[in-house]
Parts: structure tokens; C-alpha cells; sequence
């Protein structure tokens, strides 16, 4: 067939109805492969229990009794593109750090400050070994140093860190830049620190409250029922006089029985620190 040749009808309708089809098929395919995908990744994130981009307040703190109304706002807070910075203030029994510990658990790019055994050159080494950080979660601020307090306002106010070592200086940008922290005596923050933080105050735990926190800490993370969560929360508050979650929590994984409860309390109150 010559170039010039007119090719008959009936020849491109059928090569229209061929192409038609196969691209259908492979539009349709391709969608199906998206969507397969889109499920695999989300499926992946429920396991790790990672919250991207919802404003879900009861995914993001469910292990935390009460505080419904908190519990939307640090949501907020927590899932924002802006750079937002929070610090909870209250007594040991108020819950404080199950909020850090949830952020820490199900957010990414985080980087966790126990701020009774951290030092400001600490801190900025390990920032700066960690370029993608995205939230600081730092436990008990006020028992921070003040200049190591004073190494954070530039880093809260403009999202760059800087270090110097040797009278050399080096700077690494942090954008959009979040920091929530505890603290058990707000007044012992610098004020220019506690001006970068919205102050949130809770209340202390009472007895009832905290038996449900065990009981729902404990089923959550250890499989006990009920009747050995109370047992830890009673032994917690009244035995060893302490109302921290954290010694539910440590308890909880050394026991499987009441008797085994009974056992790790009885050691900890004789080996502990007598003041």
C-alpha cells in the first residue's frame, strides 16, 4: 500500500476501537495500583500508629484520661504546618507526660529531652545530627540550665540552630519547628523562654481517676484486665505514696498476676532511696 492510499474505514475504525480499549485498560490498571497503594501506605501507618495530616485528638491521645477539650487543641497544635511551641505545667499527677509520650509514639521526627540529664551542647549536637526533626518534646524544662534554656529562643523564634565549637559557628534551619514540654515549676523558666511558650495548666489526678488511667494503660500496653490494673493503681498511690503514671507503666511490665504486683511493689519500697 502506497503512502497516498486511502485506508479504508472500516480498517480505522478498527484501530480506533483497539486503541480505545487498551487505554482503558491500563488508565483502569493504573488507578487500581494507586488506590492498592494509597491502602498499603495507610494500612502501614495504622500499624505503626502514625497520624499524618487528621485532626483525630482521640488517635493522637488516646491513652490519655480526660482532658477532651486539651486533647483537641494539642491535636491542633501537633498536626499544624506552623511553628507552634506549648509547655504543660501541673504536678506529677496531672498527666503531663502521657501527652509527651503520646507524641513521641505517634508522630514522626521526633527527638525526646529528658531535661533532668540534658546539657545545651548536648542538645544542639544531637539537632544537629538530626536534620529532620520536626518536633521537640522535652520532659521537666525547668530543670534545664538557664543558658541552656537561652540555646532554644532562636531556635523557637526563627527555626535556625546555631552551634559554636572552636570559634567556628555553624547554623542549621529547623522550618516549621514545634516544641511541647512539662514542667512541674513554670517560675523556674527564664521569662524570655516562657514568652515563646503558651502555658496550658492542669489539674491533679484524683484517686478515681488515676485507677482509670491504670486500667486503661495497662490493657493497652500489657493485656492486664482490670482487677490487676486497679491493684497497680491502688499499690502506686497509697503503697508507695507516688501518684507518676511512669511507675504504672513500670510496674505494669514486671507483672503478669496480683502476687507478682505485690512482689515488685514490696521490692521497690525497700530498695528505694530513703530521703
Amino acid at each position: 500500500m502506497n503512502f497516498d492510499d486511502k485506508v479504508p474505514e472500516h480498517i480505522l475504525e478498527e484501530i480506533f476501537r483497539h486503541n480505545k480499549n487498551k487505554n482503558v485498560n491500563v488508565e483502569h490498571e493504573f488507578d487500581t495500583l494507586t488506590v492498592d497503594v494509597d491502602k498499603f501506605n495507610e494500612e502501614v501507618d495504622r500499624k505503626l500508629g502514625v497520624i499524618q495530616a487528621k485532626d483525630d485528638a482521640e488517635s493522637l491521645f488516646n491513652d490519655v484520661y480526660g482532658y477532651s477539650d486539651l486533647k483537641r487543641l494539642l491535636a491542633k497544635m501537633v498536626l499544624s504546618k506552623q511553628s507552634l511551641h506549648a509547655v504543660l505545667v501541673g504536678p506529677p499527677a496531672s498527666g503531663k507526660t502521657m501527652f509527651l509520650m503520646a507524641i513521641q509514639q505517634k508522630m514522626r521526627d521526633v527527638f525526646f529531652i529528658d531535661a533532668t540529664n540534658a546539657s545545651g551542647p548536648g542538645i544542639v549536637n544531637k539537632l544537629f545530627s538530626r536534620p529532620n526533626t520536626k518536633i521537640i518534646l522535652i520532659d521537666e524544662i525547668e530543670k534545664m540550665r538557664q543558658n541552656d534554656q537561652n540555646m532554644l529562643l532562636n531556635l523557637l523564634e526563627t527555626g535556625v540552630l546555631t552551634s559554636t565549637k572552636v570559634k567556628k559557628m555553624a547554623e542549621m534551619r529547623f522550618d516549621g519547628i514545634k516544641l511541647f514540654a512539662t514542667s512541674n515549676d513554670i517560675d523556674a523558666l527564664s521569662k524570655p523562654l516562657r514568652s515563646r511558650l503558651v502555658e496550658l495548666h492542669l489539674p491533679e489526678y484524683n484517686f478515681n481517676e488515676f485507677c482509670e488511667i491504670a486500667v486503661k494503660l495497662t490493657e493497652q500496653r500489657n493485656g492486664h484486665d482490670r482487677e490487676i490494673a486497679m491493684k497497680i493503681a491502688d499499690t502506686v498511690w497509697n503503697k508507695l505514696n507516688s501518684k507518676d503514671v511512669r511507675d504504672i507503666i513500670q510496674i505494669s511490665k514486671l507483672t503478669k498476676s496480683i502476687d507478682d504486683v505485690e512482689f515488685v511493689s514490696n521490692t521497690l519500697q525497700k530498695y528505694k532511696r530513703k530521703v
